[in-house]
């Protein structure tokens, strides 16, 4: 290969070659020749620049791929930017040509990509020294996108941009109908890459042609949205980045983009300025709010409103996802383009509209489903641009503009809540509740008489809130002890997370409760005054349901903090314990309170297992007797339960035996050493009774309706207990786990796999692995879960012919092990009985194993994702 490093091709030795080995010593001799030109004099290739042309016109066609025609556009323009341009009409003319030719043959395709990539290269590196030629080339390759195939295309619109970056303002003669095709590249194209170039192409036109951000401007982000609808990761980022720096040059036509001569990709020479400022037209000049509103508008609408059918825009008039997601990474790419100043000094307008998206009735009159995708969104735009954009001081004047708004969102709810439960303490008395004898496991409690709202509110604040506190969160977890000042000059970031705790949303309490333990983690010394500030409050307005359960979750959260290295006197934790068994014996007091109060105790009781064996220790004898009367005693008082209650006391029921075995579950995992073989055997009996309930579950969902379903579901913490007994509760286990798995009982489950997390990384590309060392994975594997869908199809096959059988020997119910379905490599499903009867037989097969554990996925709101 040394032969290939000469100025000249060295023809002599290139024909000894064999066929196979020419592409590569051309292929080299180009790397040499880019090396070399760049740092070229004029005088060194003066004599042999034309011999040096007709070499690298002949490579067009020698059919080159990818790389080489690559080297070879920039060899060819450097050969003129160094040397003499005489000769660069005739190499422009010989390039047209070949896009005129009508041989539409495989063989040509390769030298008609290596003429229209020349063709861009000379542009872009030679700029205004190629004259009007432009206005020819560009209305060839305009004609020939409409009739190319889709890798002709894409090259066309990389070449179009390199035109326009090279020409800059002198080529503006013809941007309309550069413009068109792009526009047509970008929303009628179904090849993704295509779609890519185009918007890249665009991005170029942006920065040069200034009617893309005056009178075209809601044409242009129309487009991108419509450009996002079925569209992958690559368009939404490339697309997002366009939308984004349109608007940023809609605000500001007169300054020149920082990066526009050395960080744009595709940029034209290094000292070209652009001059599209001088031609901004009698449009007037974009203001902020409206640059917002045009993002809002996406985010809220989608593309439904841009297509051209009536009846396509009603199919489509629900929130699209991709359309989301990709408005999301333009909300950052507009704040990047803008920069970290301008953020700061529009802080609070850039926050209250991010933030008013998850107020609109259009993305809380949605499903379930789509308001937490809408709140992930938002979520990672307030992410993004606080840990890219802003500084450690900007990120905490941003969380005080936060706890601002959510302060004037959550007061109204708070005060009609506390406004609630003054009125139901002053109209009810402690003896004022009714008693029924049909009770389950010997209980006194009886339908709810009142729908209580704990379970979720329509408040259209709710969603901000959540999304609020869960940012809050994250910026006191990493400000640590600088988040001091949040406390001080009069931000009420504890008076704000305290009144979120009476909110009507179930979400909206869980997040505050959250906010709490993250600021105790970060100031370890308003730990105990939080605590003792939320004992209080639970005691002041124990007769609301709202702070029964915000202000228990509030302490559990704080009592879990303790774990994490900060300590809390005794007395606290005696409290705690104290507070939960209160709660449990008045939750059948009064059947509105009966489901809160037995939550809420069993948050207290289970965080407080949490703590060390000292402070577990002295509460343990009664926490036997406690855990003793929530689980079933015996078979005999199992089989009596069946035939006895409604849906509300089996709903309050499950959520006790639920919270008990979370809390055994903590008690086994905190105080190993409490652990010895009198308490382990006493556990032994309820657990056993625990694994046989699990089996009559279904039939009591079928029986009392999809009501319980959320509690039957918080029953699955049996196995993770049973997993730290020693017993045979194995196959009992395995036949339920499998049941889960298959989806036997509810296919329509929405549950999450291990597969792509266990496949060889050479494998798991396929399922989008990739994408887990971006900052947007969160939004694409909620949009796409690829990996989900691949895992499906093992999931839902057999299930009617699941008959599991015990364990084989040696097959261990192991500790910290996820339990699960072995495929073999093959399309066909391993059937779950003869996987469950001999798991380690595939294994000493010689089968590719892979383990996929499947588990419901809980909300923030503690219902599954999907439910209603």
């Amino acid at each position: 290969m040394e032969l290939a490093h000469s100025l000249l091709l060295n023809e002599e030795c290139l024909a000894q070659l064999r066929d196979v080995e020419k592409p590569v010593f051309i292929y080299e001799w180009l790397r040499f020749l880019d090396k070399v030109l760049v740092a070229a004099q004029k005088s060194d290739i003066k004599e042999k620049q034309n011999t040096l042309v007709e070499q690298l016109l002949a490579q067009l066609h020698n059919e080159p791929g990818p790389p080489t025609r690559r080297l070879l556009a920039s060899c060819l323009a450097n050969v003129f930017h160094v040397g003499d341009s005489l000769g660069l009409f005739d190499a422009i003319d010989r390039c047209n040509e070949i896009m005129r030719s009508k041989d539409d043959s495989l063989s040509y395709l390769q030298t008609k990509l290596a003429a229209i990539c020349c063709l861009g290269g000379m542009y872009e590196r030679l700029g205004r020294l190629v004259g009007r030629t432009f206005k020819d080339t560009v209305t060839l390759l305009v004609k020939a996108v409409k009739t190319s195939e889709s890798q002709v295309r894409a090259e066309i619109m990389h070449t179009l941009e390199r035109v326009v970056n090279g020409l800059g303002a002198a080529g503006s003669g013809c941007y309309k109908e550069i413009y068109k095709a792009a526009k047509n590249c970008l929303t009628a194209e179904r090849h993704m890459h295509v779609r890519c170039a185009a918007a890249r192409c665009m991005m170029a036109l942006v920065q040069h042609a200034a009617f893309m951000y005056t009178t075209e401007l809601e044409s242009v982000v129309s487009l991108c949205l419509k450009a996002m609808t079925e569209s992958n990761y690559d368009v939404r980022c490339d697309v997002a980045r366009l939308l984004g720096f349109l608007l940023h040059r809609a605000l500001s036509p007169a300054t020149q983009h920082p990066g526009q001569s050395q960080s744009m990709p595709g940029s034209g020479q290094a000292g070209q300025q652009s001059q599209s400022s001088q031609q901004s037209g009698s449009g007037r000049k974009t203001t902020m709010e409206e640059a917002l509103n045009l993002l809002a508008g996406g985010f809220l609408k989608g593309g439904g409103s841009f297509l051209k059918s009536g009846v396509e825009s009603l199919k489509n008039s629900g929130p699209n996802r991709e359309i989301r997601v990709g408005v999301s990474y333009a909300y950052v790419q507009f704040a990047s383009f803008m920069g970290s100043r301008w953020l700061e000094r529009n802080l609070q307008v850039y926050l209250s509209q991010v933030l008013q998206l998850l107020s609109n009735p259009k993305t809380t009159s949605g499903s379930h489903v789509d308001c937490v995708y809408a709140r992930n969104c938002v979520l990672y735009i307030l992410h993004t641009i606080s840990r890219t954009l802003l500084s450690d001081r900007a990120q905490l004047t941003a969380a005080r503009e936060i706890i601002a708004i959510v302060a004037s969102c959550s007061s109204a709810a708070a005060a009609a809540a506390t406004a609630a439960a003054v009125a139901a303490a002053a109209t009810a008395g402690p003896n004022s509740t009714s008693a029924s004898s049909g009770g389950i496991g010997g209980g006194t409690i009886v339908a709810a008489t009142s729908s209580s709202s704990s379970s979720g509110s329509g408040d259209e604040s709710a969603q901000l809130i959540v999304c609020a506190m869960q940012h809050l969160a994250g910026v006191l977890y990493s400000a640590g002890s600088s988040a001091a000042s949040l406390l001080e000059d009069g931000a009420h970031l504890v008076d704000t997370a305290m009144a979120v705790l009476l909110h009507p949303s179930q979400a909206a309490r869980l997040a505050s409760a959250h906010l709490l333990k993250c600021l105790a983690l970060a100031l370890p010394g308003q730990l105990s005054p939080l605590l003792d500030r939320c004992l209080t409050q639970l005691q002041q307005l124990k007769t609301s349901p709202e702070s029964v359960h915000g202000c228990s979750l509030a302490i559990a959260g704080l009592v879990s903090a303790v774990s994490g290295g900060h300590g809390v006197p005794q007395a606290k934790a005696r409290q705690v314990f104290q507070a939960g068994e209160e709660l449990l014996r008045l939750a059948s007091q009064n059947s509105r309170l009966s489901l809160q109060r037995t939550q809420a105790a069993w948050f207290l009781l289970g965080a407080g297992m949490t703590l060390s064996g000292p402070a577990v220790r002295p509460h343990l004898p009664r926490m036997f007797l406690t855990w003793r009367n929530a689980l079933p005693r015996s078979a005999k008082e199992l089989e009596a339960e069946r035939s006895r209650g409604d849906a509300f006391t089996w709903q309050v029921t499950l959520e006790s035996r639920a919270g008990a075995l979370c809390s055994m579950q903590a008690f086994l995992t905190h105080c190993p050493e409490l652990c010895s073989e009198e308490t382990l055997r006493r556990l032994l009996q309820p657990l056993d009774q625990a694994v046989t309930m699990m089996a009559s579950l279904p039939q009591i969902v079928k029986s009392f309706g999809s009501g319980g379903t959320v509690s039957a579901a918080s029953v699955l913490p049996t196995a993770a207990t049973a997993n730290l007994l020693p017993g045979e509760h194995a196959p009992p286990l395995l036949r339920e786990l499998v049941s889960e798995f298959t989806l036997t009982e509810n296919p329509a489950n929405h549950t999450t796999s291990l597969l792509r997390s266990l496949c060889h990384p050479d494998d798991s590309a396929v399922l989008g692995s990739w994408l887990q060392d971006t900052d947007d994975k969160i939004l694409e594997d909620q949009r796409d879960p690829r990996w989900l869908a691949a895992g499906r199809p093992l999931l839902q096959a057999d299930a009617a012919a699941v008959k599991p059988a015990g364990c084989a020997p040696g097959f261990q119910f192991e500790r910290g092990v996820q339990l699960g379905l072995v495929l073999p490599s093959k399309d066909s499903v391993t059937r779950p009985d003869a996987v469950l009867s001999n798991p380690l037989g595939l294994v000493e097969a010689g089968l590719h194993v892979v383990v996929v554990a499947v588990v419901p996925v809980l909300d923030v709101t503690g219902r599954p994702a999907g439910s209603p």
